[in-house]
């Protein structure tokens, strides 16, 4: 007896099956529960550049590897017993070299829902983990110099430090007068610079993780906690970078910040505020130079976030006034006043009112703030002028953050009008270093200023660049002696030497001279006979509340 059973239709889908598995745009392959391959498509055999004749009992293993066994089976286990799908990616190594696939495993499951193997799809993606790795690197990598980029320092700092709580030692620098270079030789002669910078950073940092993390800002990072000693030690080659040993290098200087700690009891956003901070203070003590992190660093900053906090509140509480300090000629005929900020507020007393501009500028309340002083003293000129028959010039002192603004020149016009005051009562003082930033364009602005009449003066001549040549550029109507100068007369023939030379210099250039921080007759006397134009300073009067002004003085 015998049983015949039709199986067209169950050759048919057996067919129709192999024409989809070799029309596959992947490789693709079947595997039974004992992990033998048993079908496989012609992409498969191209994508693992295997000989089709050679293998009669091929095993994923045989592909990938052997390390990759038991790996393998663990997979398929999963894919068997949990009826699972599972996505990977392994590296598979051919005649023509390294690829990286994307392996897919599915269940192959019965009629009956038992599971009778796995089906897998192989995706070459080794171009596109090319291009991701590429483009990750790119988004770590500082483009101009080829090291890491502020990204790269916190992947640095947070998977090889911060994952192991481990000590570290960080440096912080920044080039000071990185920007006056590049105004005077072009953003080019810059970029070599930089480029130049960071390979000798490298060098001498071999040991360490080098990263440019804005314009001329470099971090470099290390593991452990590096003696004092060793830190400065390579501080000082860091320094010696710029100064002398390289001629293109001689405009140039270098602040550096030192913090050390560890990364797992602080955030890397701390460490690098902390390095900051040192920063910053090697900057005010005159550039050129490195400063270790310390407690009263912080202290600081708190106070100054207080400060800028209160700050915001002052011109609402009606704390804020002027102080008006008279200019006198050498007969104390009065010529001008200097108006000065006052802070009315007894838990800053003890704060220096430089101090206080300083944390103004640095945030957006010198616009606020500057605005108030310039208005209320153009105010007291208008006020002081209206009944007298020799006129007086109030002065106020602009800081580089004000004559930067784009609208600098215009602000000061609105105001002049809004307070309708004659342009020829009222003055700027401006600092050599405030002008000398971008002097061209500032040149412009002042000049406009002067032509309505507005007087300009060069305040402490004599502590910044004390080129006589720019004198001669910078529509001034007079330039005011530093008080350092007026007080280094007394012990000093070379400081009345250089006060002489500044005063005949001025003259000769048609300027009048101011000298500041006169404070005895003896000075007077010997200004006098040097001809200089104006005294300004306690021998005649501190500055005083515009109502003793008022009283006393006019």
């Amino acid at each position: 007896m015998g049983i015949a059973k039709d199986i067209t239709d169950l050759k048919n889908k057996d067919v129709k099956f192999d024409i989809l598995l070799e029309n596959m745009p992947f490789a693709v392959f079947t595997k039974n529960r004992q992990g033998d391959i048993i079908q496989s498509n012609s992409t498969f055999y191209r994508l693992t550049e295997l000989n089709k004749l050679m293998y009669l009992n091929l095993k994923e293993e045989d592909i990938l590897g052997k390390e990759h066994k038991e790996s393998i089976e663990i997979e398929d286990k999963d894919v068997i017993f949990n009826k699972s799908n599972i996505s990977l990616v392994r590296t598979l190594l051919t005649k023509s070299g390294e690829k990286i696939v994307e392996v897919f495993k599915s269940p192959i499951i019965d009629i009956s829902g038992e599971v009778i193997g796995i089906v897998c799809t192989m995706r070459d993606v080794t171009e596109m983990k090319s291009q991701e790795a590429r483009i990750k690197k790119m988004a770590y990598t500082d483009a101009l110099t080829r090291l890491a980029n502020r990204r790269g320092l916190y992947n640095f700092i947070e998977s090889e430090l911060v994952k192991n709580d481990a000590d570290a030692t960080i440096m912080f620098m920044d080039l000071d007068n990185f920007k006056h270079l590049n105004d005077n030789f072009g953003h080019q002669h810059g970029d070599e610079i930089l480029i130049e910078f960071a390979e000798d950073l490298q060098n001498i940092c071999r040991d360490g993780f080098v990263s440019r993390i804005g314009g001329d800002e470099f971090v470099i990072a290390w593991e452990g906690k590096m003696n004092k000693e060793t830190a400065t030690e390579t501080a000082d080659k860091i320094l010696n970078l710029l100064t002398g040993k390289k001629i293109k290098f001689t405009t140039l200087s270098a602040s550096i910040g030192i913090v050390t700690g560890n990364t797992g009891e602080e955030s890397i956003d701390n460490f690098l505020t902390k390095g900051d901070l040192a920063l910053y203070k090697a900057k005010d003590q005159g550039k050129n130079q490195y400063v270790f992190y310390n407690k009263d660093l912080d202290k600081k900053r708190c106070l100054n976030e207080e400060i800028e906090q209160d700050l915001r509140n002052a011109l609402e509480k009606d704390e804020l006034e002027l102080y008006y300090q008279p200019q006198y000629c050498c007969n104390k005929n009065l010529v001008g006043l200097e108006a000065l900020l006052r802070w009315n507020n007894d838990k800053y007393r003890r704060v220096p009112i430089i101090d206080i501009i300083n944390i103004m500028e640095k945030s957006t309340l010198i616009d606020e703030i500057g605005n108030f002083i310039i208005r209320s003293a153009f105010a007291f000129a208008k006020k002081v002028n209206e009944n007298r028959d020799r006129k007086i010039v109030v002065s106020v002192n602009i800081s580089a953050v004000q004559i930067m603004k784009h609208n600098f020149v215009r602000n000061i016009k609105r105001i002049i009008n809004e307070v309708d005051v004659n342009p020829k009562y009222v003055g700027i003082e401006i600092t050599e270093t405030v002008l000398l930033q971008n002097i061209d364009e500032n040149i412009l602005k002042i000049k406009n200023l002067k032509d309505i009449g507005v007087k300009i003066s060069l305040d402490d001549f004599g502590t910044g660049y004390s080129a006589f040549n720019y004198l001669v550029k910078l529509p001034l109507s007079n330039i005011k002696i530093d008080k350092s100068f007026v007080w280094g007369m007394k012990d000093s023939d070379e400081y009345k030497t250089l006060v002489k030379l500044c005063i005949d210099t001025a003259h000769a250039l048609n300027l009048r001279v101011v000298a500041e921080g006169v404070e005895t007759k003896e000075d007077l006397e010997l200004l006098k006979y040097m001809k200089s134009d104006y005294i300004q300073g306690y021998l005649f009067s501190k500055p005083l509340p515009k109502s003793e002004i008022l009283e006393t003085i006019l």
